[in-house]
């Protein structure tokens, strides 16, 4: 009689677990590479519920994927869209995926601005409207005796100055597509917001940099600078080296710039990257992303630092020339024809064994993590 109700309890158990409905939600977060935190589950944004089913959030949204998320410990996403990269239309109830079909769809934002955002899990739709009050900066001005420039978009909402600062000060106007103006005042840390005039405008104080790197994250109003420091090199991973590291060489006309000419292909997978550091320890710092995932190689030119693990795409079969620039953040390729396959590691070549400190081990021992490497072919094993 007992396994008989244990039996019947587990039934009923699955069946309620199956019988999963919408009216069970109790949160929604806002998560994806259109929003300010990207996929960090835990920064995502509450949405705000008004306990009836209702889910409303505003902000800025930049372009790409965005979808929903009922917890910040789990990626189950029951509110989705009906297939992946839903394109989001304005003031139009959108359907939500139905219950266990619900899967991963992704809706896809493609016009970077602020947006509220409204789910509602009874009329199962979502919709989203653009907040007209909001300020949707297109460009920003920055004038003083540290630095007089225009820093140029070289992502979703993400504008970069790479160049001299003097010791001295700035303030920063922006400018909306309308023509209107706003002025930058310091926040906690990186942060800022809009006032709209220069007298109330925060005079940002800076030491002279001869080679600095400053950024203006226009959708989570965030301004930070830093001095470049140079990697040890830059490296290359992919499916195509089945995610051992290659090398690029250092070009002898520009230090800044690193390259790799050779033969890629696809039978192992698309997927390409590059690394500051030869392992994957840290890929949120050091890896090199492009914004979007699956971006078409040949179409590549700015990317990202850390933050994100998105890859390019290799269209196809052939020899590639890539370049790769820390310092402007800068990525291309080209194809190139003429030449033999470049042989990416040399089999004869002395292995050696580095700890993950980047220190040489000469007589590794059983069971160790290291870093192994031959010629210019770099991986993580377990001697």
């Amino acid at each position: 009689m007992k396994k008989l109700l244990l039996s019947t309890a587990l039934c009923l158990s699955a069946l309620a677990a199956s019988a999963f409905e919408y009216s069970d939600i109790t949160n929604l977060y806002v998560i994806g590479e259109a929003v300010s935190s990207g996929w960090s589950q835990a920064d995502a944004p509450e949405m705000t519920s008004n306990g009836n089913g209702v889910f409303t959030w505003t902000g800025n949204l930049k372009t790409g994927q965005v979808k929903f998320i009922i917890g910040r410990d789990t990626w189950d996403s029951l509110v989705s869209a009906d297939y992946d990269n839903y394109g989001i239309v304005l003031d139009t109830p959108m359907n939500l995926a139905k219950g266990d079909d619900a899967g991963d769809n992704k809706w896809y934002n493609n016009d970077a601005g602020a947006y509220t955002l409204t789910v509602d899990l009874n009329a199962k739709t979502l919709t989203v409207s653009a907040d007209a009050s909001a300020f949707v900066p297109t460009a920003f001005a920055i004038s003083g005796s540290a630095l007089t420039c225009t820093p140029a978009e070289q992502g979703p909402s993400i504008f970069k100055y790479m160049g001299a600062i003097a010791a001295g000060t700035f303030t920063v106007k922006a400018t909306d597509a309308d023509g209107k103006t706003q002025w930058l005042k310091a926040g906690d840390g990186t942060a800022y917001s809009y006032v709209g005039s220069e007298s109330a405008a925060t005079a940002y104080t800076a030491e002279a940099i001869t080679k600095a790197q400053l950024f203006i994250d226009a959708a989570s109003q965030t301004l930070s600078w830093n001095a470049y420091e140079a990697p040890a090199g830059v490296w290359i991973v992919g499916s195509d080296t089945e995610w051992s590291f290659v090398e690029m060489t250092q070009s002898a006309d520009d230090t800044d710039v690193y390259e790799w000419t050779g033969a890629i292909g696809t039978s192992k997978g698309t997927e390409i990257k590059f690394m500051t550091i030869n392992n994957f320890d840290n890929d949120g710092v050091y890896g090199i992303h492009p914004y979007f995932n699956g971006e078409n190689l040949l179409e590549a030119n700015y990317f990202c630092q850390g933050g994100n693990d998105n890859k390019w795409a290799v269209p196809e079969d052939a020899n590639y020339k890539l370049r790769v620039n820390p310092y402007l953040q800068t990525v291309s390729a080209s194809k190139v024809s003429g030449i033999a396959a470049v042989e990416v590691n040399d089999p004869t070549a002395p292995v050696e064994y580095y700890n993950l400190q980047g220190i040489r081990v000469a007589q590794p021992t059983a069971g160790q993590i290291l870093i192994r490497r031959q010629g210019t072919t770099v991986v993580k094993v377990i001697f």
